[in-house]
């Protein structure tokens, strides 16, 4: 063979072996990346696990007694698969396992709602949470797609320098006797890793909550703030009314949204589904949107703000003396309100609902509970601060919804007239 053609030969098998070099770098990179992703996911569940137990109150795939299991075993799975890939303890097992993870959640996902009918009544929750994940299965499947492709293009690119390489003596040690560099770590290594991680986790976690608590009360004092300037504007516009959508002579509330047709119900139950009279007025037709639900629930039956029972009906249907029945239901005129900065329009009722998934009953004095003011502020009190309501709730009528006083600061005595804090 000539110079040239030796030269020749020499410089495609250098091309060729740059080629697979970069491809084994990308699919290294693309296993990376997914497998962080999952790693991450797995973290982020374990750091607020209630949260992510309370996503799968909308699964009727999985039973509630199952959901506990559920909630901390599919974190554990995700933070296996992702130490099993990055300590290099299995780089083949755990592509696989992240890749089969990943397949069956979309397949449970995409099962889910296949089983899940449209709802044919007019009940809100149903419709609610039919919708939004309707909303969600474009951006869920195409994600969870993407992320497969990603991750078996590295697997098929990684491996192809593994199956060239001729098998070595074991042991670590060659032919000649000579110490060969292992490219895994050894049991006592990963074990010091694993203290340190575990120590490192027990200090940072605690803080991580915190942050991740400040963080959802600013979000939801922020949406608080903007449904009140979004009433306001409709109370401008409304002859100082605020909303209200029952037909005169009616128990039950009608609202028209132009992405889900006609939502009616209970005439209270307007404190739960003003999102969807709303939505098409200033939340671009959406009655999901993002301010509707608190950073700290899942997005399944209503708005997570309720809108006062109070703003419901006149003042005088809110005094024990004075009460009547339907006749005295209307809309609230926000003109009429004398304390505007210590009267609630609206709370986050995710307080309360947080405080059952720690185990603690509602009457706990020490909830606080964030909530928006006539005056387009927003705020946090404790329960021990909110004052007693109407003890009897929305009265004994058609259209009723609390019997009770409850939840607080709903049905303040004197109506939009009286005052749910000193």
């Amino acid at each position: 063979m000539s110079a040239d053609a030796a030269a020749t030969v020499t410089g495609a098998t250098f091309a060729r072996s740059r080629r697979r070099a970069w491809r084994e770098w990308i699919g290294r990179r693309c296993v990376d990346f997914v497998l962080g992703l999952i790693l991450l996911a797995g973290v982020t569940k374990s750091v607020d696990v209630p949260a992510f137990e309370s996503t799968l109150s909308s699964w009727t795939l999985i039973p509630p007694v199952a959901r506990p299991i559920v909630a901390h075993a599919a974190p554990l799975c995700e933070l296996a698969v992702g130490c099993l890939w990055f300590s290099g303890v299995a780089r083949k097992a755990a592509p696989l396992l992240g890749l089969g993870l990943l397949s069956a959640y979309t397949t449970l996902y995409v099962f889910q709602l296949a089983t899940a009918m449209p709802p044919t009544c007019s009940c809100l929750a149903l419709i609610d949470r039919y919708w939004s994940d309707h909303d969600l299965v474009p951006y869920t499947i195409g994600r969870n797609c993407v992320f497969i492709a990603l991750l078996a293009v590295g697997m098929c690119w990684s491996v192809e320098r593994a199956r060239r390489q001729p098998t070595m003596p074991s042991a670590g040690v060659s032919a000649r006797g000579v110490r060969l560099g292992r490219s895994g770590f050894t049991l006592q290594e990963i074990l010091v890793t694993c203290c340190v991680i575990g120590i490192l986790a027990a200090v940072v976690l605690p803080s991580i909550v915190l942050v991740r608590g400040a963080a959802r009360n600013a979000a939801s004092l922020s949406h608080l703030r903007t449904h009140a300037q979004v009433f306001a504007g409709y109370a401008t516009d409304y002859q100082d009314m605020l909303p209200y959508f029952t037909p005169p002579e009616s128990s039950t509330f009608r609202m028209m949204c132009q992405s889900r047709g006609e939502v009616s119900g209970p005439h209270f139950a307007t404190h739960v589904a003003w999102n969807y009279g709303m939505a098409d007025r200033a939340y671009g037709g959406n009655p999901n949107h993002e301010t509707f639900y608190s950073p700290a629930r899942a997005r399944t039956g209503g708005t997570s703000y309720y809108y006062g029972c109070a703003f419901l009906a006149s003042p005088e249907y809110w005094n024990p003396s004075t009460r009547v029945g339907p006749a005295q239901w209307g809309a609230a005129h926000l003109s009429s309100a004398v304390y505007p900065s210590k009267k609630m329009l609206m709370m986050d009722y995710a307080a309360i609902l947080e405080s059952q998934t720690g185990g603690r009953a509602w009457q706990d004095p020490s909830i606080a509970l964030r909530w928006a003011g006539l005056d387009g502020s927003a705020t946090s009190s404790s329960l021990a601060e909110i004052a007693a309501g109407y003890e009897e709730g929305d009265g004994n009528f058609p259209g009723l919804i609390h019997l009770v006083d409850y939840p607080f600061g709903m049905h303040t005595i004197g109506g939009v007239r009286g005052r749910d804090v000193p």
